[in-house]
């Protein structure tokens, strides 16, 4: 992310896909705007004032797909894996 960071925090997210504008919407329309879910790669460099170490370019990629709420099974568990290993 910049010179001289060695060690990234790396862990997995589900993201909401919001498929239309919602600016002052209540739950009902916020709900018939939920497009899908995409996974989101939740980057950070460790340390004090987690947010401020999360503004990097490539902090948190998305996709590449969107699975659509009728293709999402009843349950999800994400597992983040870097080179064949869990981590936290």
């Amino acid at each position: 992310p910049a010179p001289g960071v060695e060690r990234l925090a790396v862990a997995a997210r589900l993201a909401l896909v919001v498929g239309r504008p919602l600016f002052g919407a209540g739950a009902e329309r916020a709900a018939r705007a939920f497009a899908g879910v995409t996974l989101l790669a939740d980057l950070a460099v460790p340390g004090p004032g987690a947010a401020r170490h999360r503004q990097f370019p490539g902090a948190a990629p998305l996709g590449p797909l969107i699975a659509t709420a009728d293709e999402l099974p009843p349950a999800v568990r994400l597992e983040t894996r870097i080179n064949g290993h869990v981590v936290a």
